[in-house]
């Protein structure tokens, strides 16, 4: 028979509890009710400690969930993001990935939010024009960037190619089975809601109960996010990722291959070892958000916080969501166009005056930093000089172009348009060089009263970058139709 321990408070079994003292052996010797306090206090720490309540047995299923992932951390080891243990890699994933699937579905969304906000903007995306403009915008925007890496670093062969690609098909295999892109991953709890890349911060998840919350993962976050959109999104991040480490480690090694492969290894790695790994890997990570447009940009914060401003001011509704679904990637577009067109001119400039002012213009980062905003000007004024001496004056139509309402494929709308093979197409298609062949147009059809007419009207068509920014450009629209237009009737402010 075994012997009882004197009964103890709640207080000192929560004491015993932080302090370790509580075993298998003396649970098993308590009394019932010691027992029951027990009980109640592992879900109240719990509870406290995830944000949402849980029962004992959900106490249970947690601890499970983490002895998975501790088993598959001592098999990963220190090598995260190691393309030499990929499988390893997988299922260190895998267990991350059940545990906040579990978690989620503990707090779910209201269904209302999940329905304006999750399974709204995938219905905008399921077609086949999301997934194609999403593809040539990356090509666009990467083969301009793999460009500029090579021009302001001045080295053109990589360290380790069969790395960079083993590197490229383990983050896709990783993406395939857990959602997770570990190649723009700052830390381990950096693994966000699938789409939230590129559709901006705020994304609402459908974890938890019920048929609805099921099918709109099944088809908004596993079809449309996750594959239609996600899976080309992350292929050209873990391939800029990969070359940009290939590239700088190459140089950073003096052209020692075998050196420079190590860094590379060591940069692949989510905490590298090393000072030179961890410069490379925030460098790769910045490459690749650029490249994909997923990077922080100012355009970016404006756009999602305006957003945001919207669906706080209508709740689960998140009207916000409804008339402004995607802004992150258009904003991050225009911001990019605008370096592009001269913009990083003058960023270069601030960064080489900051750089003298603190004595660091001999640091190779700063140096880089400042040769790749005066590349990136130089490639988008010379592209947009080639694609605009293609075209004549008639073949441009600005934003508020009064010709445009004489063109019935124009007519009611407000964005920069030029003509090939007799069409009309927003020059916003035309990737990192919209901006710059905007402002070569305007420049050229509207300056015609001299030079510095000319400069004027080239400022104002990369200013008509910001005007166009997503939430910003529906304001001036709303504001102008709605606020401005008079004798309108109710059906023409609807529309």
């Amino acid at each position: 028979m075994k012997a009882c321990i004197p009964k103890l408070t709640a207080e000192k079994l929560k004491t015993q509890l932080e302090n370790g003292e509580i075993t298998p052996e003396k649970i098993a010797d308590m009394l019932p009710e010691e027992k029951a306090a027990l009980k109640s206090i592992l879900e109240g720490v719990v509870s406290e400690k995830l944000g949402i309540k849980v029962s004992s047995e959900e106490v249970a299923k947690i601890n499970d969930l983490s002895k998975k992932i501790d088993t598959a951390q001592q098999k990963l080891g220190e090598d995260f993001g190691n393309p030499a243990k990929t499988q390893e890699n997988i299922d260190f994933m895998l267990s991350l990935k059940d545990m906040t699937d579990f978690i989620k579905s503990k707090n779910p969304m209201p269904v209302l939010k999940v329905a304006t906000s999750t399974a709204g903007r995938a219905a905008m995306l399921f077609s086949p024009k999301s997934p194609i403009l999403n593809v040539g915008s990356n090509i666009e925007a990467g083969f301009a960037e793999a460009l500029s890496r090579r021009i302001s670093s001045s080295q053109l062969r990589g360290a380790n190619n069969k790395l960079a690609v083993d590197y490229v098909k383990m983050v896709n295999k990783i993406y395939q089975k857990t959602g997770y892109d570990i190649s723009r991953m700052m830390s381990i709890t950096d693994v966000g809601a699938i789409g939230e890349r590129f559709l901006g911060q705020g994304m609402v998840h459908a974890q938890g109960p019920g048929n609805y919350r099921a099918i709109i993962r099944y088809v908004a976050e596993d079809f449309v996010f996750k594959q239609l959109m996600g899976a080309p999104d992350v292929a050209f991040s873990a391939a800029h990722f990969a070359d940009s480490v290939n590239l700088a480690s190459m140089k950073m090694a003096k052209g020692d291959k075998v050196a420079a492969s190590e860094m590379m290894t060591d940069a692949m790695r989510l905490e590298p070892k090393t000072p030179e790994g961890i410069v490379l890997r925030e460098q790769a990570i910045l490459d690749a958000q650029t490249a994909t447009w997923t990077n922080k940009t100012w355009a970016s914060d404006l756009s999602q916080n305006l957003r945001k401003t919207f669906n706080t001011l209508t709740g689960d509704a998140r009207l916000g969501d409804l008339m402004f679904p995607f802004v992150k990637t258009p904003a991050n577009v225009i911001a990019t166009g605008m370096d592009y067109a001269g913009l990083g001119v003058l960023k270069a400039m601030g960064d080489m005056y900051k750089a003298i002012k603190v004595k660091e213009l001999g640091n190779k980062q700063v140096i880089q930093r400042i040769s790749r905003n005066l590349v990136r000007s130089g490639l988008g004024i010379t592209g947009a000089i080639m694609i605009t001496s293609q075209l004549d004056d008639d073949d441009f139509v600005g934003a508020y172009d009064p010709a445009r309402n004489q063109i019935e494929q124009l007519r009611n709308s407000n964005y920069n348009a030029i003509r090939i093979g007799g069409k009309w197409i927003s020059t916003e298609w035309l990737g990192p060089l919209g901006v710059p062949v905007t402002a070569m147009m305007y420049s050229r059809k509207y300056g015609q009263k001299g030079w510095m007419e000319r400069i004027y009207q080239y400022v104002a068509g990369v200013g008509s970058g910001g005007l166009n920014l997503p939430v910003v450009r529906e304001m001036i629209d709303m504001g102008k139709n709605v606020m401005y237009k008079k004798n309108q009737t109710v059906e023409e402010m609807a529309k």
